[in-house]
């Protein structure tokens, strides 16, 4: 059997803080592609590219270019590969970001668009933001070799924002399971620390405006106005780059409607908490206008629990048939379903399942680990084609 050639991933360097999800997004990658695949190896670099270009006022550069016969950018590009290749040792080198980046050469460059929130959601940004994403995504697509999206929505997206780039489009979503240690806590000890209530529902999703949190309180004031009490935790990250108020909004709304006790913000926790309060909930909601294929989704499904999500294409995408939906534009209708999933939750044993959605959920994780696999293989082609000597 012939042995596979041995790959190395140069993945960014991601601050959880601004972007978790992308965050546990690389993380997750890594740990399921060396998993399933010894020969693909990752490093994480946060190097600045700009570093790459020649000083342009130089004397020793405009004499060096004079004598090689490269021009400026030809020489950026030589700088550029010989960093990899000499990163990347006795391994083909593949890049693969979000990032957009510059004359990659003949180093194989995956660019990865996770969504396209700025074509719909237009009025939760800045032009100028919008304008970015939109330069960001037509560069990336121009200069890479290959463009990976995480859904076939967003493959609808691009289809039609840039069809000109389609034939360099292929479509990976991602499984994201939970750790087996996590599962380990005993999840009872989390809820003493944050003083909830035995029955509750969980949001952890971070605090931007199109997650659509303003939704979920308005469902608890519609079941109070009911005469029905529930109580909702919220977790993640209070900052919002794009909408600085919101947070502030959300913290009127819930005084105003006198919800208080019915609503915990527990925002940054460690993802053990997290993962134990998934577990103890009724069921996690996600309220949002747009993802591009959710991680906290995955890791819900991949433990069998309850999930009452958006009704947007790509949730069902993630869900198919095995989600319940609600319009995030009615309340009542998440409010109703809350009343019906309580209802089950208490006649029910709370883990029914979680050890058969475990072993179900391994046939997504190792879907993905090949879908991946295989575009870096024909992205490591580029090289071969190339007729580089790496031996």
């Amino acid at each position: 059997m012939q042995t596979e050639q041995k790959i190395t991933v140069f993945i960014p360097h991601i601050d959880e803080i601004t972007w978790m999800g992308g965050k546990q997004y690389y993380d997750n990658l890594v740990h399921l592609v060396t998993s399933h695949y010894p020969n693909v190896s990752f490093c994480e670099t946060s190097i600045n590219h700009a570093s790459f270009f020649p000083k342009k006022n130089s004397l020793t550069n405009r004499i060096r270019r004079k004598i090689s016969g490269l021009s400026y950018l030809e020489e950026y590009q030589k700088n550029f590969q010989n960093y990899y290749l000499k990163k990347a040792g006795e391994t083909i080198p593949v890049i693969f970001t979000n990032e957009v980046l510059t004359k990659t050469g003949i180093i194989p460059y995956i660019f990865w668009i996770p969504d396209f929130q700025f074509l719909h959601l237009k009025e939760y940004a800045t032009t100028n933001h919008i304008k970015i994403c939109e330069d960001d995504s037509r560069k990336g697509a121009t200069l890479a070799d290959k463009v990976m999206l995480s859904s076939q929505d967003a493959f609808k997206d691009f289809s039609q924002f840039l069809p000109e780039f389609i034939s360099k489009a292929q479509v990976v979503p991602f499984a994201k399971k939970i750790s087996p240690s996590f599962l380990n806590q005993k999840a009872t000890i989390v809820i003493g620390k944050y003083h909830l209530p035995d029955a509750f529902f969980y949001v952890p999703n971070q605090f931007w405006k199109h997650k659509n949190h303003m939704v979920v309180l308005d469902a608890l004031l519609f079941l109070k106005e009911k005469g029905l009490k529930f109580t909702v935790v919220f977790s993640g990250h209070t900052n919002d780059f794009r909408n600085q108020n919101y947070f502030d909004g959300l913290l009127s709304k819930i005084a105003e409607q006198n919800i208080r006790e019915q609503v915990f913000i527990l925002g940054m926790i460690p993802f053990a908490d997290v993962v134990s309060l998934i577990r103890e909930s009724v069921a996690v909601i996600n309220p949002s206008r747009f993802e591009g294929w959710n991680t906290a989704v995955e890791e819900v499904k991949s433990i069998g629990k309850s999930l009452l999500l958006s009704d947007i294409a790509v949730h069902r995408e993630q869900l198919e048939d095995d989600g319940k939906f609600f319009n995030p534009d009615k309340p009542e209708e998440l409010a109703e379903l809350m009343i019906k999933t309580l209802y089950n939750w208490k006649n029910d044993k709370k883990y029914i399942g979680e050890e058969s959605a475990i072993k179900k959920y391994g046939i997504l994780e190792k879907k993905f680990a090949d879908n991946f696999y295989q575009l870096l293989s024909v992205s490591a082609k580029i090289i071969r084609i190339n007729k580089l000597k790496f031996f």
